[in-house]
């Protein structure tokens, strides 16, 4: 969490699915501690707790078999133009 630059703009919501996200994505030498827990259980209720882990898990796991079988990743503006969504690329470029 610390390399977003505005995480202090995030909702509740968006800062216990992060808190989730790098619990889950770390879990072998992460600690959350009891004050995130109780953050985590008041902004979200069991069942989003639920499916954060869930979409953690699953995204975590995409990454690892990409990485495993060294699939390439295409650049950003191959990847708008094969599907038709060039124009989109150019208006983030330009707003950079």
């Amino acid at each position: 969490m610390r390399s977003l630059t505005a995480w202090r703009c995030y909702r509740r919501v968006e800062m216990a699915a992060l808190h989730i996200t790098e619990y889950v994505t770390n879990i072998s030498t992460a600690i959350l501690p009891d004050a995130i827990r109780t953050e985590i259980n008041y902004a979200l209720s069991p069942r989003q707790i639920a499916a954060v882990h869930w979409v953690v898990i699953v995204i975590n796991a995409f990454t690892r078999v990409a990485i495993c079988s060294r699939i390439p990743v295409p650049d950003r503006s191959e990847f708008l133009h094969a599907r038709g969504l060039s124009s989109l690329y150019n208006c983030r470029a330009a707003a950079r």
